[in-house]
C-alpha cells in the first residue's frame, strides 16, 4: 500500500473526491476489510501526455473510522485505478 501511495502522489494531483461509503453504490468494494468502510476518496492525477491528450489516472481508496480517526482500509483487493484523457 505504501508503494502504491508513493507512486500515486508522485504525479501532479488534478483533484480529490471524497464521500460516504455505501456497499450498494460501491464500484470497487473492499474484500475482507480489516476495518468497516465508512468513506472513500479518489485521487485524480496527471500521469502524462501523449497524442491523445493529457492522461488522468484515478485511484479509488476506501477509508474506515476508528476512535474518531480515519484509516486506509486494508483488504484482499489492491486500490483500483482507471484512466481517461482530457
Amino acid at each position: 500500500m505504501r508503494d502504491v501511495l508513493r507512486q500515486e502522489f508522485g504525479d501532479p494531483i488534478r483533484r480529490i473526491e471524497t464521500g460516504h461509503f455505501s456497499w450498494a453504490q460501491a464500484i470497487y468494494p473492499p474484500r475482507n476489510p480489516n476495518l468497516r468502510p465508512t468513506h472513500y476518496f479518489t485521487v485524480w492525477s496527471v500521469t502524462g501526455r501523449d497524442r491523445q491528450g493529457t492522461q488522468i489516472t484515478g485511484t479509488f481508496y476506501t477509508l474506515g473510522k476508528k476512535d474518531s480517526r480515519f484509516y486506509l482500509v486494508v483488504s484482499d483487493q489492491w486500490p483500483v485505478m482507471t484512466m481517461h484523457y482530457e
